[in-house]
């Protein structure tokens, strides 16, 4: 069982088909944590893979300001190409990064490196709503967020918390191709 885990948690499919209910979980955390709506919202969405894109094309979609923040070009370009605009992440110039996190309603992050460090949460008046969707150690020190007065949602396991049966689905023809190839 713990074998068939593991495979099932390196399949390539499964992580695509997961982006969307991903993505529409950490959605719906903005706007349960929220009193704006999302036509109008200004989103930074850090990192542009599987569900960074799919979260930053459905935010588009209902109106949302969305900036992207990657640190590999490709990634940046395909943003750009898709209409957002999109920053660089950049461990020695942190100012447009800094500018981005404040200047968003909300944070998502799909980043499991710490790029929202002390330099860049100093105290500000405004404060974004964070969004945690990478696994530990998440993008922002959360000890200086703290102190900032950042709130932060951790949203682990979103596809299983959002959209059950989906995902259960997936799972399932996930370990069916799986078990049919093992066969051949």
């Amino acid at each position: 069982q713990f074998i068939m885990y593991l495979i099932v948690q390196k399949n390539e499919k499964l992580q695509k088909k997961n982006a969307l209910p991903s993505a529409e979980g950490a959605l719906m955390l903005a706007m349960e944590h929220t009193e704006i709506n999302v036509c109008g919202m200004k989103a930074l969405i850090c990192g542009y893979g599987r569900i960074g894109s799919c979260l930053s094309n459905i935010l588009n979609r209902l109106g949302a300001s969305v900036t992207v923040a990657a640190r590999r070009d490709e990634s940046l370009c395909e943003a750009s190409l898709s209409g957002f605009k999109a920053i660089k992440i950049n461990e020695y110039d942190n100012d447009e990064l800094r500018s981005a996190f404040y200047g968003s309603d909300v944070v998502f992050n799909t980043v499991p490196h710490v790029i929202f460090n002390e330099s860049i949460i100093k105290n500000k008046s405004k404060k974004p709503l964070y969004i945690e969707i990478a696994s530990n150690p998440g993008g922002i020190d959360k000890h200086a967020a703290r102190e900032a007065g950042i709130s932060i949602i951790n949203a682990p396991s979103l596809p299983g918390k959002y959209a059950p049966i989906n995902a259960g689905i997936y799972i399932y023809e996930t370990i069916i191709e799986i078990l049919k190839a093992e066969a051949v």
